[in-house]
């Protein structure tokens, strides 16, 4: 089980001055490689390879409220969540009688949110 938890925040109540722009960046990468082997024999030869993930990942950005953002350029808000999965299973089983079974579970739950609350832009 794997999880995550990626926040960039400008709080409720506050004041930001800026000459050029205001950016707040949330930004998650995961690059996960997941392998089971499973080798049996004899002269009944029974092997397995189980993988399971559990991923859940949130990634949040966002201006909270009651606030004042003044920017001479632009204001950004942004969460991006980019994931590479790679799951290999494989078994063997040898001998008279053989028999060879994998499985690979992957289960994702992601949340990705910007948001600008109640707060005044000044450009």
């Amino acid at each position: 089980v794997l999880g995550g938890d990626t926040q960039a925040r400008i709080g409720n109540f506050a004041t930001v001055n800026a000459r050029d722009d205001v950016l707040v960046p949330a930004s998650a990468r995961e690059d996960i490689l997941l392998i089971a082997a499973g080798i049996a024999a004899g002269s009944v030869g029974i092997g397995g390879a189980v993988n399971v993930l559990v991923f859940d990942n949130d990634t949040i950005a966002s201006i909270g409220g009651l606030g004042v953002v003044s920017a001479g350029g632009d204001v950004v808000v942004r969460a991006d969540d980019s994931s590479d999965i790679d799951l290999f299973a494989g078994a063997l089983g040898a001998g008279s009688v053989g028999i060879g079974a994998s499985v690979g579970v992957v289960t994702i739950t992601k949340d990705n949110a910007q948001a600008i609350m109640d707060s005044l832009y000044k450009k």
